[in-house]
This record gives C-alpha cells, sequence and structure tokens, in this order.
C-alpha cells in the first residue's frame, strides 16, 4: 500500500507526529477521567459511610418512634446489609459513568481521525475497515452476553453474602458480639469464597 501522492513527505510526518500528540492525549485523559471517578467515589462513599455506622450503632430505642425490640419489625425499612451494598454499587456505578463519557467521546474523535489517515493519506479502501468493524460487533456483543450471564450469577453470589451478613446483624442484636464473632466469620468467610469465585470468571471475561 503505498502512500498517497496528494501528500508531501513534510505533510505526512506532520499527521504521525499528530497521531502521536493525539494518542498522547487520549492517555492524559484516561487518567483524568479515573481521577474524576476516583475523586467521586471518595466523596460520596465518605459521607454515606458515615450515615450507615451512625445508624448502626444507634440503639433502636434511643429513635424517635420506634419500641424496643421493633427494629427488626418495622414496615419497610432497608436490612443494613442491602443498604450498605447498595450504596457502594452505585457509588461504583457513577464513578464508572464518569469515565465512560470522558471515554466516549473521546474514542470517537480519535478513531475519525485515525480513519482519515488511513483512507486519505494511506490510501486503505474504506470497505475492508468496515468489514472489520463488523466482526468486532458481533464480536463484542458476544463478550457482552456472556459478561451479563456472569454477572447475574456474580449478583446471586453477592446476595448469599447478604443474607449471611443479615442473619449476623440480628445475631449481633440478641446476644454479645464475642458470642457469635467465630461462626459469624466463618459464614461471611464462606459466602465471600463462592463470590469471589464468580468475580474471578467475570473478570477473566471481561
Amino acid at each position: 500500500m503505498a502512500i498517497s501522492r496528494e501528500y508531501t513527505q513534510t505533510q505526512i510526518y506532520a499527521l504521525l507526529g499528530l497521531l502521536y500528540v493525539t494518542a498522547l492525549g487520549e492517555v492524559l485523559l484516561h487518567c483524568h477521567s479515573h481521577f474524576l471517578g476516583f475523586k467521586i467515589n471518595i466523596k460520596i462513599m465518605g459521607a454515606l459511610r458515615a450515615l450507615v455506622f451512625e445508624n448502626t450503632i444507634s440503639q433502636p430505642e434511643h429513635i424517635p418512634g420506634h419500641a424496643a425490640g421493633s427494629y427488626d419489625s418495622e414496615c419497610g425499612k432497608k436490612r443494613m446489609a442491602e443498604v450498605a451494598h447498595l450504596y457502594a454499587e452505585d457509588v461504583v456505578n457513577v464513578a464508572k459513568m464518569v469515565t465512560h463519557m470522558q471515554f466516549l467521546w473521546r474514542s470517537v474523535l480519535q478513531i475519525v481521525f485515525e480513519l482519515c489517515i488511513l483512507v486519505q493519506v494511506i490510501g486503505i479502501k474504506f470497505k475492508p475497515i468496515a468489514i472489520a468493524f463488523l466482526f468486532m460487533a458481533v464480536f463484542v456483543k458476544f463478550l457482552s452476553a456472556a459478561g451479563s450471564r456472569l454477572r447475574r450469577k456474580l449478583q446471586k453470589k453477592i446476595d448469599a453474602r447478604l443474607n449471611v451478613i443479615h442473619e449476623c446483624f440480628k445475631g449481633i442484636q440478641m446476644v454479645k458480639l464475642n458470642a457469635w464473632e467465630d461462626k459469624m466469620q466463618e459464614k461471611i468467610e464462606r459466602a465471600r469464597k463462592e463470590e469471589n469465585r464468580e468475580r474471578r470468571r467475570w473478570i477473566r471475561l471481561t
């Protein structure tokens, strides 16, 4: 494949240099987007962890409108383990959304620029590129479907672990912690191992 004769050697070198600068800028923006997501994660997680911790250590009889022993039976009251998991998952999703939004627009600009160089400067036909993109789209769709199945399995393992944690929280309300400590730790570790097994499968796929 010969370089198009419409461009001088200086122009070609300039375009290649611009391509390098674009790739360097993409790396910098990628790091910046991860920094923004991490910053959001720290701010929200810090505030919500403080709220959940305060709610956990509060005694039921000190909460207005709650009688002693009625904390579990209160209609519409979220289980503490579910609350902790839900806010953690939502914060991670917000951080990922910030990263993906920046990745989307910069990837579109970079792909358009690189396609322009491939077609206009180097002289590659657009049809083979379109076919390659089509095959990549089919492959990515297959990976996405497989990832969704593994994610659903992982969610079931997470729910099982949360049920164990909720059972432990109920035990804490009934007896002293040191009387249940070993048994609670064993149950949580067992559920955690099963969850991590599914998580490793999902990570290997993604």
